[in-house]
């Protein structure tokens, strides 16, 4: 083996922050050799910053209380120890609480509160992965924007169907004075998920970002139950997001865009995909 081999397991640990100096640089001079190399690991960076932007809100999370009942005795919860628990305790550091969750996990399925509160997150972690691919890909300050794109509108769906067994297909939305400008297949909770890129002359982009609900079953019903076109605007990002016809797919339109414009394009999209 020649001192210019570099493997996977050292692109890992270089990536992980665990190399030292000497083997950091050798593999910063293999990067710089090889550009199928370097593009590996910008998709493994942009995959690492999606899931970092995904799931880092949770951990800032109070307990709820619901879940603190189940560790915590009833007459103690007004005292110092469930107070300081409340105010102390991240879901990350969190270990206790899991380990109870799992103890009492067939008692909570069978709660209503409990299905709803399940259908509420995956609805939320949807949304939240609609946001942060659009920020990561989309957003002009982003050094990912418009990364590994496919850029042919009329192959983008026989591309992501030979990656992810998902029938999709780009709508033509030059109508409304938007170019596709590229197609991406993402990470998800479950299912498949990609986004569609659009730009107009004033170089404003928009996204459509769609996830298959694939064998989760809660995902499933927080779409059954959220099948109605709905809008929401955070900051400067507005969305409006869907199901399709057969409840397996969701779709979700958003650009920092006025609502009046991103409307019209959701409504052009939502035919499409009907």
């Amino acid at each position: 083996m020649s001192n210019d081999t570099v493997s996977s397991e050292m692109i890992n640990a270089y990536l992980d922050g665990e190399l030292d100096g000497a083997e950091q640089a050798r593999v910063e001079n293999h990067l710089a050799r090889n550009p199928e190399a370097m593009e590996t690991v910008r998709d493994y960076e942009a995959q690492a910053h999606a899931l970092r932007q995904l799931y880092d809100p949770v951990l800032d999370e109070p307990i709820p209380d619901r879940l603190l009942d189940t560790i915590t005795p009833v007459e103690a919860h007004d005292g110092a120890r469930v107070s300081w628990l409340r105010r102390s305790m991240p879901l990350a550091t969190a270990a206790s609480v899991a380990l109870a969750v799992g103890v009492v996990a067939g008692w909570m399925l069978r709660s209503d509160l409990y299905e709803q509160e399940a259908e509420r997150i995956a609805m939320q972690m949807f949304l939240q992965q609609a946001s942060s691919s659009y920020s990561l890909y989309a957003r002009e300050d982003s050094p990912w924007r418009e990364t590994r794109l496919e850029e042919d509108r009329d192959r983008f769906g026989e591309w992501f169907r030979e990656r992810n067994e998902l029938e999709i297909a780009a709508p033509e939305l030059d109508d409304d004075g938007f170019q596709f400008i590229g197609g991406q297949a993402l990470p998800a909770s479950s299912g498949s998920a990609g986004q569609m890129l659009y730009r107009n002359d004033d170089n404003q982009m928009v996204a459509i970002y769609f996830q298959s609900r694939g064998d989760d079953g809660v995902l499933s019903r927080a779409l059954e139950r959220n099948g109605r076109t709905a809008f929401q605007k955070q900051d400067d990002l507005s969305m409006y997001h869907w199901n399709s016809e057969s409840g397996s797919t969701r779709y979700a339109v958003l650009g920092s865009v006025d609502q009046d414009m991103l409307g019209s394009l959701a409504e052009r999209a939502f035919d499409h995909f009907r």
